[in-house]
């Protein structure tokens, strides 16, 4: 069972550019990296966005842009307060997860992609119909 993620919270690592949120905490086993973050004001309560991933993580923390190795980004978990298409995430629970998945799928019926749901095709016994 996952303990450090949830659908509304994770590692920054795991983020899409330009999704944010604020982080909840700073964890990594290498005190030193936990310095260093602390130091840069990477600290829980701060809202962070992620621009970039690769080849470094880039981020935006309190208008400063700050470049991240991965074993930075991995220390940082933050809980998640827009998605990449900056909408808001909606409360947590299953509203939340139906909300978002409404959404998706307005999103998806406007960029003209149509989502069609077969009927199962159901045989009727032979020499019985």
């Amino acid at each position: 069972m996952f303990t450090d993620f949830t659908i509304f919270g994770s590692s920054l690592s795991l983020l899409q550019p330009g999704e944010q949120g604020v982080v909840n905490r700073v964890e990594s086993a290498d005190e030193a990296t936990v310095q260093e973050l602390r130091a840069m004001g990477i600290v829980p309560g701060v809202t962070i966005i992620l621009e970039q991933r690769s080849p470094a993580y880039k981020v935006i923390v309190g208008g400063d842009r700050l470049i991240l190795c991965q074993k930075s980004a991995d220390a940082i978990y933050v809980r998640l307060t827009a998605r990449s298409n900056s909408a808001p995430i909606q409360a947590a629970g299953m509203a939340g997860v139906l909300t978002a998945l409404f959404q998706w799928l307005g999103a998806t019926q406007k960029n003209n992609r149509r989502i069609e749901f077969a009927e199962p095709h159901i045989q009727s016994p032979q020499g019985k119909d």
